[in-house]
């Protein structure tokens, strides 16, 4: 049985960051970035273009920036060469499995 929309919303404000993201981004607190957003980051840090990602994670391209300017907005960086320098900063490493 599929969710409903209002379902849908509700599940996604209520999920907390996977832990998996949260141990490679620790310093990251829980309610800064959504669990997409930590899933973007990890796709961007990992190489992938906006079009991938969209791709990967079955969303548009549009979608996909709009996370990017929110990651930059919360995180205070510009860039992604500053957002890989602050994950590998925060990690030691990036994982490129």
């Amino acid at each position: 049985m599929p969710l409903e929309p209002s379902s849908t919303a509700t599940v996604t404000i209520q999920m907390s960051v996977p832990a998996s993201i949260k141990k490679k981004f620790d310093c990251f607190q829980e309610d800064t970035l959504t669990v997409r957003e930590g899933e973007i980051v990890d796709l961007i840090v990992k190489g992938n273009s906006s079009r991938k990602i969209a791709g990967i994670l079955g969303i548009s391209k549009w979608t996909v920036d709009r996370h990017r300017a929110n990651i930059r907005k919360k995180l205070g960086i510009s860039n992604v060469v500053d957002l890989v320098r602050f994950v590998m900063e925060n990690d030691g490493k990036t994982d490129h499995e």
